[in-house]
């Protein structure tokens, strides 16, 4: 009783194959059978594997269920700038005002479910005890240009009648400067009010020669009023003279009087074309400051204001948001589904992998990609594998590394996980396969089990810049003779699961 036999197979190709064993005493017979497949390596992992989708698209094979995930990849700068200022974030005046602004444009627009802000109280920017105008920031001074171009948003959160007697108390000024009495003017025409024939005279004197800012207010101003012939005029003298183009995008390249950049001298530029419908010009603007934004440069009222002009709906930009995708599915039976991906809206189906296997891609509108989400073998392990991070798997007897024990010996094996970018507080996963004709015994120092499967083995490691970071280690015996492939050891972060590296596969071997 308790006795066992080892049978000993030869290397085997990769396979199913069927061990029948057979046994009699006396009248009685009967039988074992058991099946086993041979594989290159036991390794599976979560994967996400990204596909561009178009009538010849191939899915790799998965080992599992599978979610597919469509998703449409035409990038729209309008749409992505609209994004970006719904959630834009400060304390100052344009990031308050414009997200609530872009929120009611994209509900508008874009999905009328959206939710917008229903209680607004920017009070906080606006001088009623100095006579009016809106200030940058609460407890800065009012700034002539921004007020202007508050005025020009058209909102509902600042008196008019306030603003315009701040317009009016700037032009009754002997020491206003050159450009707040020109945002005066354009502030004033936003409520056509009367001094168009005043800016007209401004506009054609020499006093503006030489000031691109002041001349590009003065031709939105005029714009505002209805004069296209001498606001164009304006606007043209300002291009030719200080803009360039390059890549297809048109930009400012010099600082004028006032200390402004040349983005928010490009951004003026913007606002200007868009109530002169010089669209062509204006979108090439635009791509430059969406290319090249950040969070300093004063330009989100201007981008709102061409956006609010420009009609985007009917664009390229954004009608290319329109997409879908045409699936052919033949297990366990055929079918067709059209799948409409619209905007950055997502649609996500859960498959078998004989489904995901017999799935064809049979139309595609717009730009669709795809992320197959399942479990992949290690065939898919280079096309992840890092350079952030890599691990080291050593056995060691007696102190001493070796490939090859004696049955019945304790070996020691250490992972030891090496990270490159030395700053960063991160958590690890590794995998370990204990290899066949060994078995898992117990843990090491400071080692700590995830997770225990069969031979599959899960550790967690975290690593920390200023701490000591250990190496995990753990003890498996010796059990069967024979030669055995050590398989990959794969580690990657708990927070990225599109990246990993892992270990060469080795051959150990254990001798009577």
């Amino acid at each position: 009783a308790g006795a066992y036999t080892n049978i000993s197979l030869e290397e085997l190709d990769k396979g199913n194959y069927t061990i029948t064993v057979y046994a009699d005493g006396g009248e009685y017979k009967d039988a074992v059978e058991k099946t086993f497949e041979v594989v290159d390596s036991t390794v599976y992992f979560n994967n996400k594997e990204y596909y561009q989708l178009s009538e010849d698209t191939t899915f790799d094979e998965v080992y599992s269920n599978a979610e597919v995930t469509f998703f449409n990849e035409s990038e729209s700068m309008f749409y992505n700038t609209l994004m970006n200022l719904r959630y834009a974030g400060g304390k100052r005046i344009d990031q308050r005002l414009t997200p609530v602004i872009a929120r009611k444009f994209i509900k508008e627009n874009f999905d009328e479910n959206a939710p917008i802000d229903k209680f607004v109280d920017l009070s906080d920017y606006e001088k009623t005890s100095q006579g009016g105008g809106i200030s940058l920031l609460p407890y800065s001074d009012r700034d002539a240009e921004l007020t202007a171009k508050v005025a020009m948003l058209d909102t509902e959160y600042f008196d008019r009648d306030l603003m315009k007697t701040y317009f009016y108390n700037i032009l009754g000024r002997d020491n206003s400067t050159l450009e707040e009495v020109v945002s005066a003017y354009l502030g004033l025409a936003v409520y056509k009010e009367p001094v168009l024939l005043d800016l007209q005279k401004l506009a054609e004197s020499s006093d503006i020669d030489g000031n691109p800012r002041a001349k590009l207010l003065a031709s939105i101003g005029l714009a505002e009023f209805g004069d296209e012939s001498l606001a164009e005029d304006l606007f043209k003298d300002v291009m030719e003279e200080y803009s360039k183009e390059e890549d297809d995008k048109i930009y400012f390249d010099v600082e004028d009087t006032t200390g402004k950049t040349s983005k928010e001298l490009t951004g003026l530029a913007l606002a200007a074309s868009a109530k002169l419908e010089y669209f062509e010009q204006g979108d090439k603007m635009f791509d430059y400051l969406y290319n090249s934004e950040d969070v300093w440069t004063l330009v989100n009222f201007e981008k709102l204001i061409y956006l609010m002009n420009r009609n985007i709906m009917e664009t390229e930009d954004i009608k290319a948001l329109e997409g879908s995708v045409t699936v052919k599915f033949t297990h366990p039976e055929t079918r067709f589904e059209t799948y409409e991906i619209d905007g950055f809206k997502t649609k996500s189906i859960t498959l078998t992998k004989e489904e995901l296997a017999g799935m064809e891609i049979t139309e595609v509108e717009s730009s669709i990609g795809a992320y197959v989400y399942g479990l992949a073998n290690a065939d898919a392990l280079e096309k992840n594998k890092t350079e952030e991070y890599s691990i080291s798997k050593t056995y060691t007897l007696d102190g001493e590394e070796v490939d090859t024990f004696s049955q019945g010996d304790l070996i020691k094996v250490t992972l030891d996980p090496k990270i490159n970018n030395r700053k960063d507080y991160t958590s690890y996963e590794i995998t370990e396969f204990v290899p066949a004709g060994f078995r898992f015994m117990k843990l090491g120092k400071d080692t700590y089990l995830a997770e225990e499967s069969g031979q599959t083995l899960v550790f967690r490691w975290s690593f920390s810049p200023k701490g000591v970071n250990q190496p995990l280690s753990y003890y498996i015996q010796a059990v069967l003779p024979g030669e055995y492939t050590d398989d990959h050891t794969v580690i990657r972060k708990t927070t990225d699961s599109s990246s990993l590296w892992y270990t060469d596969q080795i051959r150990l071997k254990v001798v009577d």
